[in-house]
């Protein structure tokens, strides 16, 4: 059964997995609360009936509902020894720490759950201020997991570091095949973090969709993305809207396309200054 909870009362919501698949309640499979603002406490008490007791929810849609660092860390910590949840949506969550700069636990928790939960499929946690840090954190997890088949960090601010960090994880995750790192500002910096992420594609395996739009790559990324995916067989779409890459970036892509042949969509819209060479 679903529930859908955006327009209603979520005062009860513990209780109402705790209940699930009861004599009293039918199986609850998926719980919708987006938008419902049910705030750090909300959160924190839903973690209680997550930690462990979970036996029917299969997806969870936190979107938009406030969290915060006590609300989102709470339920990062339950779900780390939780086996049954396939998709978890916590977007548009502000999960940093409420007192000074960084990132809290709630960032830490993410990475916590990607490293120790091997059921997961989907983790969207689009615009949650998780900083470079936080991209740092959930790396760490993304690393080793054997699970999560589709992961959304869209508009994080990830920036450098934190591209160093996703690079060196996707050398040596082998299961991820949706990645989405648009909005994440990751030519910010000495180019380290794009050169990482490309770099990653030379041995990355299981990657099929890859979103790097509006990252400000320029020429120089997109020709460090062009040399990867030159020997890369196993992407299917790349997305390089929105990243000023230039004739020159446009035209080391289309030398890679010269030797590359499981490549199907290469998005490059947005990019007014390819010339020719594009």
């Amino acid at each position: 059964e679903k529930k859908d909870l955006s327009t209603g009362d979520c005062s009860d919501l513990a209780q109402l997995v705790l209940s699930s698949g009861t004599a009293e309640f039918p199986a609850v499979a998926e719980l919708l609360v987006p938008r419902t603002g049910i705030g750090p406490s909300g959160g924190s008490s839903l973690a209680v009936a997550l930690g462990g007791k979970n036996r029917t929810l299969l997806r969870l849609d936190l979107e938009r509902v406030g969290l915060g660092n006590a609300g989102g860390s709470a339920v990062g910590d339950a779900l780390v020894s939780d086996r049954t949840l396939r998709e978890l949506n916590v977007g548009l969550n502000d999960l940093k720490a409420s007192t000074g700069p960084g990132n809290g636990a709630a960032a830490r928790s993410l990475g916590a759950v990607l490293a120790a939960n091997g059921t997961l499929r989907v983790l969207r946690a689009a615009r949650c201020g998780l900083g470079p840090a936080g991209g740092r954190a959930v790396a760490e997890g993304l690393a080793g997991n054997a699970g999560l088949v589709h992961l959304d960090l869209e508009g994080n601010d990830v920036m450098d570091a934190g591209g160093v960090a996703l690079g060196r994880a996707l050398s040596e995750n082998s299961v991820l095949e949706r990645l989405n790192l648009r909005w994440n500002r990751m030519g910010c910096g000495d180019g380290g973090g794009v050169a990482a992420l490309a770099a990653s594609l030379r041995t990355n395996v299981a990657l099929r969709r890859l979103d790097v739009g509006t990252n400000e790559l320029y020429c120089g990324g997109a020709a460090a993305f062009g040399r990867a995916l030159g020997v890369n067989a196993s992407l299917r779409e790349i997305v390089l809207e929105r990243n000023e890459i230039g004739a020159a970036g446009a035209a080391a892509l289309g030398e890679m396309l010269r030797s590359n042949g499981t490549l199907e969509v290469l998005d490059l819209s947005g990019n007014p200054e390819v010339g020719d060479g594009g």
